[in-house]
């Protein structure tokens, strides 16, 4: 699996997830814009170890 996809797949899953605890869609916007900052901070990492070394934390941090 890429580094695009499951980076794209865990973005889709923290948006939907915010909506779903989010009790106003307009109050949720905010929500989506601060997710989209953390995103897009570490888009330019290009190291693939350290791409999988963030998306596994990611990974084990939604999980727990």
């Amino acid at each position: 699996m890429s580094a695009n996809y499951t980076v794209s797949s865990l973005y889709r899953r923290a948006l939907k997830l915010s909506l779903d605890w989010a009790v106003h869609r307009h109050l949720w916007r905010g929500q989506a814009m601060y997710i989209r900052s953390l995103f897009e901070a570490n888009k330019n990492v290009h190291d693939p170890r350290r791409q999988k070394a963030m998306i596994t934390y990611q990974g084990l941090k939604t999980c727990h």
